[in-house]
């Protein structure tokens, strides 16, 4: 009874003293030196049976083939459980980002949106302007045609398209020269392009190659 109560003592001391440095060290080795706590005892005491048989030999190696597999279980339980708490941590790092992500597209589109509505109030302010200067444009004895668009890479400025007869010469003068009439109707400040192009290429051919172009500043 004394060797007993020795045991448990013993036995305990060392579980509690082993708890405190596996936690210091790490705590994720906890689960893993509980279960060998645990079975410690059963092992010790049937290896001390197992060397009073005749068949120690034999009951030697069916407890280590025994305490292998309850160790590799062990281990193996401790790896499903990481590899468990790895996939949750990672979930929750995507699920954070796809939520910052959303919330930085909802962000842009706003900002977007916002910069569309400024962009068409400032165009609404300033279209009798424009009006105004595709009609001058048009009473010019060069120009056949013209017509207002949108810049392609920025939608923030407009483009007045003129349509003349193109002769082989750049017309780099004469966008410059309608830059002028825009100064006169107060469009110089607005970043206005003025795109010359060959009437009949333009016309008949879809083709709207610049022979000429300026920015009003």
């Amino acid at each position: 009874m004394k060797y007993f109560l020795k045991f448990i003592l013993i036995y305990i001391t060392i579980g509690i003293l082993g708890f405190i440095l596996v936690g210091f060290i790490s705590q994720d080795l906890l689960p893993i030196y509980f279960m060998v706590w645990v079975f410690s005892p059963l092992f010790y005491l049937y290896f001390k049976k197992a060397n009073q048989s005749k068949h120690k030999h034999t009951l030697n190696k069916i407890g280590i083939i025994f305490a292998s597999i309850i160790i590799g279980f062990v281990m193996l339980s401790y790896g499903v459980g990481k590899l468990g708490n790895v996939l949750n941590e990672s979930r929750k790092n995507q699920a954070i980002i796809d939520e910052s992500n959303r919330k930085i597209y909802e962000i842009k589109q706003k900002e977007e949106k916002e910069r569309l509505a400024t962009i068409a109030i400032e165009r609404e302010k300033i279209k009798p302007l424009m009006n105004e200067l595709k009609d001058k444009v048009v009473k010019e004895k060069k120009v056949i045609a013209a017509t207002w668009s949108r810049n392609l890479t920025d939608q923030r400025k407009d483009v007045l398209y003129v349509a003349v007869p193109g002769d082989g010469t750049s017309r780099n003068g004469f966008a410059e020269y309608l830059c002028l009439i825009a100064n006169e109707v107060g469009l110089s400040s607005k970043g206005i392009e003025i795109i010359i192009t060959d009437a009949i290429k333009s016309i008949n051919g879809g083709d709207f190659t610049p022979i000429g172009m300026a920015t009003c500043k």
